[in-house]
């Protein structure tokens, strides 16, 4: 039996734990816009030309600062982060909206850049680094501290573990594993995800959620005309987000009077 193009996209989603009945617009899209520059990189110059140099942020090179989770160095690079990323993406997706997630991924892989170029242009001026291992590290970092504060602890036989150390854990296996990784880079994409988390990075991501709605009010015919993924609106993560606070809100007053 042969199964339809839309059909199989389904099955990919219930694999995976997407939470929709297709993947999400941008996660399938980044996967593909991954796919397609590691195919490009393999005959043209583009990942020596986006890969974060710590001299990019002197030179105000804007597209390795903010465009070098893009590149990877080999298929398995590739492959791995991919894996990595698509659960916990798609997670974020479905919660904060399609436009909203793709600008954080930038605003992550800038906050993330900065910091490297700093340390690096003192520490270790001639070392490059690409690939989206950091945006992977940076929701591990961002749902482990979400998580921390309903869990602080989880147990390992007669072991509390605090949640908060699970992403540094993978942090360890991850240099253990791929000795010519960037540990740095991950520590710093790890420390964005906290950084995400805790409401720090607000003041760069809010602004554009207002542009975001303006835009997709005047675009939703085109938007809504998006085959085989599942898009999801500003407006209508904002109006979860509202129910979701007023449920929490009634259930807490029915609590109070009990």
């Amino acid at each position: 039996m042969s199964l339809s193009y839309p059909i199989l996209l389904s099955k990919f989603s219930e694999l995976f734990h997407l939470g929709g009945k297709y993947p999400p617009a941008l996660v399938s899209g980044l996967v593909i816009f991954l796919t397609l520059f590691y195919i490009v990189g393999l005959f043209t110059s583009l990942n020596s030309s986006l890969a974060l140099d710590p001299w990019a942020l002197y030179h105000l090179n804007l597209n390795k600062i903010s465009l070098y989770p893009l590149v990877h160095s080999s298929f398995f690079h590739l492959l791995f982060n991919i894996f990595a990323l698509i659960s916990p993406l798609s997670l974020y997706e479905r919660s904060n909206g399609t436009a909203h997630t793709g600008v954080v991924l930038n605003v992550l892989a800038v906050v993330t850049a900065l910091p490297y170029c700093v340390l690096g242009m003192v520490f270790f001026p001639r070392v490059s680094v690409l690939g989206a291992s950091a945006w992977c590290f940076s929701f591990f970092g961002y749902y482990s501290c979400l998580q921390s504060l309903s869990y602080p602890t989880f147990k390992v036989q007669n072991y509390e573990i605090p949640t908060i150390a699970t992403p540094f854990i993978l942090l360890v296996v991850s240099a253990l594993i791929f000795p010519g990784s960037s540990f740095i880079g991950h520590l710093l994409g790890l420390l964005s995800g906290f950084a995400l988390a805790k409401g720090y990075l607000k003041p760069l991501i809010e602004p554009s959620s207002k542009v975001i709605s303006w835009l997709e009010e005047r675009l939703e015919k085109y938007i809504d005309m998006i085959p085989i993924v599942d898009y999801y609106k500003e407006k209508d993560v904002q109006r979860q987000l509202v129910n979701l606070n007023e449920d929490i809100e009634t259930q807490g007053n029915v609590l109070g009077t009990i």
